[in-house]
């Protein structure tokens, strides 16, 4: 040191960049389940016009096991496939979701697991689950879980009671106590749900008379 010169070393700081992501997006989730009106697929005229990059889908709704495993990706939400279909969120699903994202300025998950012709005893929870990916109830919660967004569904779109429709011993309150057991289910593994949307999109005449609709 000189007089009345000081020196100071300085520490050069190296960093390692591990890892570059693009196309992040943080938002909302929705479930989507129930029938075939539920899965939605294209049949007239085509959804794809509401694509978004801020609307995804983890996967697909398939009912295979082996094939939910091997799909460890993230989609751009698809309106006109079928549950087998990478990203499937339905027609009118993906309807509901650029409705959201342009008029609230949300980004939007879907997750449809939808299966078309299953009665409301399908979609129940069975006790394995949280471990197994081979029922319906456990393959919806393998993806919502693998995501991380099991905490953050606002909200479920129901749209099932055509396959009741075709057994005259199913009473509405048959049918109100299957969907109190679903709902429970739902409330206890996504605890952020705050609505529960119960709808049919028409009288559907799938192989029932007036006398063996549901009551």
């Amino acid at each position: 040191m000189r007089s009345g010169i000081r020196l100071h070393r300085q520490t050069l700081a190296i960093y390692e960049l591990n890892k570059t992501v693009s196309n992040v997006v943080a938002g909302d989730a929705y479930i989507i389940q129930g029938q075939s009106n539920a899965v939605a697929s294209g049949r007239s005229g085509s959804a794809n016009g509401n694509k978004s990059d801020y609307i995804r889908v983890y996967s697909n709704g398939t009912p295979n096991t082996d094939s939910l495993l091997a799909n460890d990706v993230w989609y751009i939400a698809d309106g006109d496939g079928g549950s087998t279909s990478n990203g499937n969120a339905g027609q009118w699903g993906l309807k509901f979701a650029r409705l959201l994202v342009d008029n609230l300025g949300i980004p939007i998950a879907i997750f449809n697991g939808a299966n078309g012709g299953k009665a409301i005893s399908f979609f129940k929870a069975p006790q394995d689950y949280i471990t197994s990916q081979a029922s319906n109830y456990g393959r919806l919660y393998y993806r919502l879980n693998k995501t991380g967004l099991k905490n953050s569904v606002r909200a479920v779109l129901w749209s099932q009671g055509e396959k009741e429709g075709q057994y005259s011993n199913t009473s509405i309150l048959n049918y109100k106590n299957n969907f109190k057991t679903i709902e429970n289910s739902w409330l206890t593994d996504y605890p952020s749900i705050e609505k529960f949307y119960i709808f049919q999109t028409k009288d559907c005449q799938c192989a029932t008379t007036a006398e063996g609709k549901m009551r």
